[in-house]
């Protein structure tokens, strides 16, 4: 503890905590764009389907905990269909969104925050990161026009 406190890492004490970033000049997100193509938070506004969203570690931190919301603010974290709570915990620090085949269209929000389970209990959560905006969108797809194929016989077969 003492040398981490000369290195300035007082924070970890549970005084006070950074949030994890989950966004530096970009959101950290990934996935389908409408059109179809693998695409980043940094070239689209939109994605269709389950996005994949990352963020920077937290110091200390052993596992995340993911929310999201239909609003920016208040923040109403949405049941997560994989664990029907208000968000998921995760040991990495990425996690696809359960957002499934446009079912879910719309702008939503999400945070993150660090837990570290050897501070003292009720201590534990670390800062929420600011809320990240993914819009959600349904997919633009067109149809190809059927081609009858025509094959050619060529000698007899047997």
């Amino acid at each position: 503890p003492q040398e981490a406190c000369a290195a300035g890492r007082w924070q970890r004490f549970g005084i006070s905590s950074e949030p994890s970033l989950t966004s530096g000049a970009a959101p950290f997100a990934t996935g389908l764009a409408p059109n179809g193509r693998l695409t980043s938070a940094a070239t689209t506004p939109s994605f269709y389907g389950a996005p994949l969203i990352a963020w920077t570690p937290a110091f200390g931190a052993d596992i995340y905990e993911v929310q999201y919301s239909k609003a920016q603010y208040p923040f109403k974290p949405e049941i997560d269909p994989r664990s029907q709570t208000t968000g998921i915990l995760t040991f990495s620090t990425s996690d696809v969104l359960p957002f499934q085949n446009g079912q879910m269209a719309g702008t939503w929000w999400y945070r993150v925050r660090g837990i570290d389970f050897n501070l003292p209990t009720g201590v534990q959560q670390m800062g929420w990161s600011d809320p990240e905006k993914l819009v959600v969108t349904k997919p633009k797809l067109k149809l190809a026009p059927v081609v009858k194929n025509r094959f050619k016989v060529v000698g007899k077969q047997k």
